[in-house]
């Protein structure tokens, strides 16, 4: 099929963050609308320079090629995640667990301008997990592998700038970002929406479709048969931390044969409390390969503000896979001049 189940995974999953609009022309009190606005411009206020986010995946069933696998996966899995910007020193950290196919994973990264570390730890067990699934993972490679890992002795594992830049350039980029430079420096200059633009992005949301209870105003939105093109532009509207290119690239990897056949988000947000809640339930099709991807996804989300600064790692606390293959050079090498001896 044209496309794959990934990319409609990912574009799934994505759609949590983003709100979409309809034309109304309501007569209802806009007070709860207001409200609603000025929470969300509240709770994105850069400020806010830490953000705890619980996601789970109530449902989810693709159609079509590999679909079976990506059910397993997908369906009932968790993301718990704590991720801290530090804009002074243009780092963030990302620490957490996710929980796929009944399976708990820890994760735990630093990025800064060096590139990305990664909690050993974590790679390791990721390796050891599945270490029979990496493809020639057989005879030499597997001591290859091995002698690579065992190597691995600091407590992270740095995939370092050059490392980065490499991957960026060989990738697909609509976005035009092919260093780790430019990447890392997007992701601190990007602004976030001003109440003025979410004023106008909402303008012809049916006032009804919003309510408050005390402290929480509720958002209750819902399209049907949309094309994807649109609500790309709609998301890139209510958000300006994201272009509408790089939603393209993340949600359906530039392609325009992907419609939205229905999509329902009920949003809760409170201003006083940080706190917001989403519920997102919708079906996406491929219109060339007829292949569909239904889904119910939960969001709970913190932000605070903190103001200890991201602790990056020293050069000796990582090693990076240049380093990881000489280690593994090194000890073939000793074991095979002891085995000579």
């Amino acid at each position: 099929m044209k496309m794959k189940k990934t990319i409609l995974a990912a574009g799934a999953i994505a759609l949590a963050t983003f709100s979409l609009s309809a034309c109304s022309s309501s007569k209802n009190s806009d007070a709860a609308k207001k409200a609603f606005i000025n929470d969300v411009t509240e709770l994105n206020n850069k400020s806010y320079n830490s953000d705890k986010v619980t996601m789970k995946i109530n449902s989810f069933n693709a159609t079509g090629e590999n679909s079976t696998d990506l059910n397993k996966y997908l369906k009932n899995s968790t993301f718990d995640i704590n991720v801290q910007r530090d804009s002074q020193n243009k780092a963030a950290s990302l620490d957490g667990s996710v929980t796929v196919d009944g399976k708990d994973y820890n994760l735990g990264l630093i990025m800064n301008e060096a590139g990305i570390y990664v909690n050993s730890a974590d790679v390791k067990s990721l390796f050891n997990t599945y270490k029979s699934q990496i493809p020639g993972n057989t005879g030499e490679d597997a001591q290859v592998y091995n002698a690579m890992f065992k190597g691995l002795t600091t407590p992270y594992f740095l995939i370092d700038e050059e490392t980065m830049d490499a991957g960026l350039k060989a990738s697909d980029s609509s976005t035009g970002v092919t260093s780790w430079s430019s990447e890392l420096n997007s992701l601190f200059s990007q602004s976030t929406a001003s109440k003025s633009d979410l004023t106008k992005a909402f303008k012809d949301v049916d006032n009804s479709d919003f309510s408050q209870s005390g402290d929480t105003v509720t958002a209750k939105i819902s399209a049907k048969n949309g094309d994807l093109d649109d609500v790309i532009k709609g998301a890139a509207s209510v958000n300006s931390s994201i272009s509408e290119a790089q939603l393209k690239k993340i949600l359906k990897g530039g392609k325009s044969d992907t419609s939205i056949k229905s999509l329902s988000i009920v949003e809760k947000i409170n201003s006083k409390t940080h706190k917001s809640s989403s519920v997102i339930t919708g079906k996406i099709e491929d219109k060339k390969a007829k292949d569909t991807v239904s889904f119910k996804i939960s969001v709970n989300s913190q932000v605070a503000k903190v103001k200890s600064a991201v602790k990056v790692p020293s050069a000796s606390q990582a090693k990076t896979i240049q380093d990881l293959e000489q280690s593994a050079i090194d000890s073939m090498t000793q074991q095979s001049l002891q085995a000579t001896t």
